[in-house]
């Protein structure tokens, strides 16, 4: 059995059991000629500061105040080209919306249409101020569902265009500094080039991709379809989950082994489990939360650092094949895949989930619920039904070895 060189285990959107949602990111937007992208200004106290980060998983949320009102939990996404904030949040500002006329689409391709757009005067992140941009206003429920946490919005990658993004996976750090990453010569310095998002090239045997690198991501490689087909693999490719994105739109993704080495400048993914995606290929978190990351995109650079220079490699796949919509008040069937066992096909969508393992699911975090998956055999689920209640013990698959 494979095992990854940390010692944390593998981020819990990607592989948990019953919730097999993976966060599509805003990439790949309309041009928004009318909205305000950059902030007219950043404040950063001495050049240099910590941001407040509350991790769920591998997934940095930035605690923000939006012109003194607040806290709110906003998701830090490099994959996002331009800030997102939700209806409660504007609720509270309605003399500063706005009508908008746009269009943006998912990393899955969905097309969304936006109706309004917030204008922010300043939006506080510790002692980090942020002054006059706008954000596009959506509602992120599905969003907040599938990690199971209310997310008030997204922080996207332009606001930090006048300075050094650092993303300190290992230590739980993220920090903005004044600065540039320009000048530097380092095997682990990477270029990208057009729309100013953070693309990197992964070579697979004679090829190179471009892959953006996509804190949003919850997946660790994920391909396009027409790069996913190309590659060879241990075994055929399997269904092995359904994600669900800010369109809300489910989508069947399917998952191999590759056959041979990906790497990323000089980092190498040892035969990883790569992921089908939508329009466009991914670095997520379950591999990024290896690295240091350093964005500077004015400059269009980033910096990808690790200490250890051993190859990375990936754990099993492993599901009940029962996806969990997992909402901030109470736990839910969502979908039941193909290969679920035929005690997990007794289950129906809208079944309210009330304990996992003899557990309250109140009890368990992401990182929690991943362990009890990654070590377990079979699981337990007590699920309610018409005011009457029902426990199952489902077998965990190993879907991908």
């Amino acid at each position: 059995m494979r095992t990854m060189h940390t010692a944390r285990r593998t981020t819990a959107l990607a592989v948990i059991v019953f919730a097999c949602f993976a966060l599509a990111n805003l990439t790949g937007c309309a041009s928004f000629n009318t909205i305000r992208k950059q902030p007219d200004r950043l404040v950063i106290p001495s050049g240099d500061a910590s941001l407040p980060i509350d991790w769920w998983c591998d997934f940095p949320m930035v605690q923000v105040f939006v012109d003194e009102r607040g806290p709110f939990n906003f998701l830090l996404d490099t994959g996002a080209s331009i800030t997102i904030a939700t209806p409660r949040v504007a609720a509270l500002l309605p003399d500063q919306t706005y009508e908008v006329h746009q269009h943006a689409r998912g990393s899955s391709g969905t097309r969304m249409s936006i109706k309004n757009a917030l204008s922010i005067r300043d939006l506080r992140a510790g002692s980090v101020h942020f002054h006059e941009f706008d954000a596009l206003i959506m509602d992120l429920a599905n969003v907040s569902d599938a990690f199971g946490t209310t997310i008030d919005g997204i922080l996207g990658c332009p606001l930090f265009e006048d300075a050094l993004l650092r993303i300190d996976f290992p230590s739980r750090e993220v920090r903005v500094q004044l600065g540039t990453l320009k000048g530097r010569k380092r095997a682990d310095l990477f270029r990208f080039s057009g729309k100013k998002r953070p693309v990197v090239g992964v070579t697979i045997g004679s090829k190179t991709y471009p892959v953006l690198v996509d804190t949003g991501s919850g997946d660790g490689l994920s391909l396009k379809e027409s790069v996913f087909h190309e590659q060879k693999y241990q075994n055929d490719p399997v269904l092995a989950s359904i994600s669900v994105g800010i369109g809300g739109k489910p989508r069947t993704l399917h998952e191999a082994r590759l056959s041979g080495t990906a790497t990323i400048g000089p980092h190498v993914l040892d035969q990883p489990i790569i992921r089908s995606a939508g329009n466009s290929s991914l670095l997520g978190v379950k591999i990024l939360r290896h690295f240091v990351i350093t964005y500077d995109r004015k400059n269009d650079l980033i910096q990808l650092e690790r200490e250890e220079e051993t190859p990375l490699t990936s754990l099993p796949s492993r599901s009940t094949g029962i996806g969990l919509r997992r909402g901030t008040s109470a736990w839910s069937i969502w979908k039941i895949l193909p290969f679920a066992s035929e005690q997990a096909q007794e289950l129906r969508p809208g079944d309210i989930v009330t304990e996992i393992a003899n557990r309250s699911v109140e009890d368990f975090d992401c990182e929690s619920f991943s362990q009890l998956l990654n070590t377990s055999n079979e699981i337990t689920i007590e699920i309610e039904r018409n005011a009457e209640r029902q426990t199952l013990t489902l077998p965990v698959i190993e879907i991908v070895p």
